[in-house]
C-alpha cells in the first residue's frame, strides 16, 4: 500500500492560485472576528477537471459578477490561460475533449440563489488560450440549443453534440475547428456557413440521447412528470422500445436533476437514480437485455443523488456513495480495486468528506475535494506515481478551519409526534445559552440542510449567534413521503415544526426565549415572515428576502416560482382561496410586533417584486416597525459584492440590534 503524504500549500511555499482568484482573503484582524468580505465573496473555484494527460487542471470561478474558466499547469501551479463570460451569462459546465482543447456551455443566471437556465451554447477554448470561440448555438445564430453528448473519439477534432432544434432532437458529430453559424443545422442558412450533417434523430424530441463509450449513439430517453422513463435503444438505423422505468420526480432533486447516470463497464446496464415508493431513492442498474432493476445502494434515512455516486477512475462504474447525513458517511458495495484507494484517503481527514474524482487516462492522477461542517471545500491533487496527496486551493481560504464552528446533528419529536432531524451551529468555544438565530431552508420541497459547510451559518456564529436549521417536513432528501408531508401546508405544519425547533433549543439551554429571531431566503423568507405573524410572543426579530407573502397572488401570477413551474406549485400550496389567504403573511401582517427586514431584487422572476411590495404594504397598513432594502438590478438573491456587502452589514447590524 503506498503512503500518501499530504502537502500543503504553506509546505510547498508557492502560491497556489493567482491573485485573480482570491478576491476576498483580507487577513483577519483577530481570532474572534473574521471580516465579513471573507464570508460574502465568490468561492475561489466552483468546479475542476484534469486534462486526460493530467498536465493541466482547468477550474471554474465567479470573478467581479462574471465567470472565470482558468487553466493551469499540474506540476507548478503556473496560470497557462483564462475565458471570461459577460456579466449575465455564467459557465454552465466544461469537459477536456482532448489533451489541448476543452468544451464549455453558458448559462444565465439573475440572483445568487436563482436556479440558472443554459444558453445552448457551447464555446471551445485551447491549452494556450489562442483557440477561444464559440462553436454553435443562439450565440452563433442558430435556431436552437446544444450541448456536449461526448468528446472522445479517435479522432481528437470530433466531438458529438445534442441539438434541439424547432421540436426535433439529435446528435451529430461536430469538428471543433469550425463555427456552426447558421439559422439553423437543418434547413437553409447563411450562404458560406458550415452546418452540423450526418445526425442521428431521436423520436423522443422532449428527452436525451445516451452515446456508448466509442460515441456512437445508443439510447435515448424521455422522463414523465411523474418519474416514468420511456427508454429506446438504438438497433442499427432504427429504434426499439425496452421497458419503462421509474426515477424520483424532478422537484425532488433540485440541482441535482440529471438522474440517469450513464452505462456500466460493458454497456449492459443503465446506471439511474431509483424511485422506491414510500422509501428513500437509491441508487440502481437497469439491465438492458433484460429490463431488470437492481438496487445497489439505497440509505435507510437519506435520498441518494447523482453527485453521492463514487466513480472508478474511468468513470464507468459506480463503487460507492457519499453524503452528509449526521455526518460525512462513506459507503462501497462494489467489489473494486479502487474502493482501497478510496478508503485510504477517508482515513486521512477523519470527520471529513474526501470525494476523489476525475482521473486521468492512465489513472495515476486525479483530483479530490475535501470538506466537512467546519472546513470549506478544498480542492487536491492526487499523485499515486509520487504518493503525493497535494493541497491546490481551498473555496475560501479566509475562513480556516480552527475558527469556523462546529455544526452538531440533532433530532427532535414535534408536537405531533413526527420525528424531525437538524443541525446547531453555536458560536466557537461558546457555553450556555447564545442569542438564536433559526435559519429555515428554501425551497421548500426538494431541499435540505445537511449539516455541510456553509459560509453564511459560518458568519452568524462568529458574530456570536446561534443558528438552528431544521429539516420540517415538507424537505427534501428524505424520501417522496417526507417531502409530499409539506403539501398544503407551507404555513401551517411546516411553521409549527420550526416553532418545536426554537423550544427545542430553549428546552436544551442551547438558547433563552425573548432572544430568538427568525431569518431566510426564498422560502425561508416566507416561513420567516410567516412564524412572526403566528408567533408574535417567540421571535424579538424577522428578516426575509427574496419570499413570497401573498400565496393567491402568486397562484394568479404567471411568474416561475419553481423549476418545475406553476402546475407543481399549485400541488404543492392547494387551490383553496381562504385557506391560501390564512397561510399569506401579507394578510397577518397586523399580527406582527416585532421589528422586520425585508430585501429583494428588482428583476426576480421566481419571485417578483410584486410580493415584496405586497409584504410592503402589508406592514404600513399594520404600522409595522420595519426596513427595506430593493436592490434594482439584483435577481433571486443578491450577487453583486456591494449589494452583499451592504445586506449582510445591515443584516448583522439588525441581529445585533433585537438579540442581547
Amino acid at each position: 500500500m503506498i503512503t500518501y503524504k499530504t502537502i500543503t500549500a504553506f509546505q510547498t511555499a508557492r502560491t497556489v492560485l493567482p491573485s485573480l482568484l482570491f478576491l476576498f482573503t483580507t487577513p483577519f484582524a483577530n481570532a474572534q472576528e473574521i471580516p465579513l468580505e471573507n464570508f460574502i465573496g465568490y468561492p475561489q473555484f466552483n468546479n475542476a477537471k484534469l486534462s486526460p494527460d493530467g498536465n493541466h487542471l482547468a477550474l471554474t470561478a465567479e470573478q467581479g459578477g462574471s465567470d472565470l474558466l482558468a487553466i493551469f499547469e499540474t506540476e507548478k501551479f503556473s496560470l497557462i490561460a483564462t475565458a471570461n463570460t459577460s456579466m449575465v451569462t455564467g459557465i454552465e459546465d466544461f469537459h477536456w475533449v482532448s489533451n489541448e482543447e476543452i468544451v464549455y456551455s453558458t448559462q444565465r443566471k439573475y440572483g445568487w440563489f436563482d436556479y440558472p437556465v443554459g444558453t445552448g451554447d457551447l464555446h471551445v477554448m485551447n491549452v494556450g488560450g489562442s483557440k477561444q470561440f464559440i462553436i454553435i448555438g443562439p450565440g452563433a445564430g442558430n435556431l436552437g440549443q446544444y450541448s456536449l453528448l461526448n468528446g472522445f473519439r479517435e479522432d481528437d477534432d470530433i466531438v458529438i453534440i445534442q441539438a434541439r432544434e424547432r421540436g426535433d432532437l439529435n446528435a451529430y458529430p461536430a469538428n471543433l475547428n469550425r463555427q456552426y453559424g447558421t439559422a439553423s443545422t437543418t434547413g437553409a442558412g447563411r450562404t458560406g456557413t458550415n452546418r452540423l450533417r450526418n445526425g442521428v434523430e431521436s423520436p423522443l424530441p422532449f428527452g436525451e440521447i445516451i452515446t456508448n463509450h466509442a460515441g456512437e449513439v445508443m439510447l435515448t430517453y424521455q422522463i414523465g412528470p411523474d418519474g416514468t422513463v420511456q427508454l429506446l435503444i438504438r438497433d442499427d438505423a432504427s429504434w426499439r422500445a425496452l421497458p419503462s422505468f421509474s426515477v424520483p420526480a424532478p422537484e425532488s432533486l433540485v440541482g441535482d436533476d440529471q438522474r440517469i447516470l450513464g452505462l456500466n463497464t460493458d454497456e449492459s446496464g443503465l446506471y439511474f437514480i431509483s424511485a422506491r415508493e414510500g422509501d428513500t431513492a437509491g441508487l440502481a442498474l437497469y439491465e438492458l437485455a433484460s429490463g431488470e432493476q437492481t438496487l445497489l445502494f439505497a440509505h435507510d434515512t437519506y435520498d441518494v443523488s447523482p453527485s453521492n455516486v463514487v466513480w472508478s477512475s474511468d468513470g464507468k462504474e459506480a463503487i460507492g456513495v457519499k453524503l452528509f447525513g449526521q455526518g460525512p458517511e462513506s459507503h462501497y458495495f462494489a467489489d473494486h480495486p479502487e474502493v482501497g484507494l478510496q478508503q485510504q484517503l477517508d482515513g486521512l481527514f477523519p470527520g471529513q468528506q474526501v470525494l476523489l474524482y476525475d482521473f486521468s487516462d492512465d489513472g495515476i492522477k486525479a483530483l479530490a475535494k475535501v470538506t466537512s461542517d467546519t472546513s470549506a471545500p478544498s480542492l487536491f491533487i492526487l499523485d499515486r506515481g509520487q504518493g503525493q496527496f497535494q493541497f491546490f486551493s481551498s473555496a475560501y481560504s479566509g475562513l480556516p478551519a480552527e475558527l469556523m464552528a462546529p455544526t452538531e446533528s440533532f433530532s427532535l419529536k414535534a408536537r405531533d409526534g413526527t420525528e424531525l432531524e437538524g443541525y446547531l451551529t453555536r458560536p466557537l468555544n461558546s457555553q450556555g445559552p447564545q442569542p438564536l438565530v433559526v435559519l429555515p431552508h428554501s425551497g421548500p420541497h426538494g431541499v435540505r440542510n445537511d449539516g455541510s459547510f456553509d459560509p453564511e451559518v459560518q458568519l452568524l456564529a462568529n458574530r456570536g449567534f446561534a443558528v438552528l436549521q431544521l429539516n420540517f417536513r415538507g424537505s427534501g432528501g428524505y424520501g417522496r413521503e417526507f417531502m409530499e408531508l409539506g403539501f398544503g401546508n407551507w404555513g401551517s405544519i411546516l411553521v409549527d415544526d420550526l416553532v418545536d425547533g426554537a423550544n427545542w433549543a430553549i428546552a436544551e439551554g442551547h438558547a433563552q426565549s425573548q432572544n430568538i429571531c427568525i431569518y431566510g431566503h426564498d422560502y425561508g423568507a416566507y416561513a420567516a415572515m410567516m412564524a412572526t405573524a403566528r408567533y408574535p410572543e417567540l421571535f424579538q426579530c424577522a428578516a426575509a428576502y427574496s419570499g413570497i407573502y401573498d400565496l393567491p397572488l402568486a397562484l394568479n401570477s404567471n411568474a416561475t416560482y419553481s423549476p418545475w413551474g406553476m402546475p407543481f406549485l399549485k400541488q404543492a400550496l392547494g387551490s383553496d382561496e381562504e385557506m391560501l389567504a390564512s397561510q399569506s403573511p401579507a394578510k397577518l401582517a397586523g399580527n406582527i410586533t416585532a421589528p422586520v427586514l425585508l430585501a429583494h431584487g428588482g428583476f426576480d422572476t421566481r419571485t417578483p417584486q410584486e410580493q415584496f411590495e405586497s409584504m410592503q404594504d402589508a406592514l404600513d397598513a399594520a404600522n409595522v416597525d420595519y426596513d427595506f432594502l430593493l436592490y434594482d438590478r439584483e435577481g433571486h438573491g443578491i450577487s453583486g459584492i456591494e449589494n452583499r456587502t451592504e445586506f449582510y452589514t445591515r443584516l448583522i447590524n439588525f441581529l445585533e440590534e433585537n438579540l442581547n
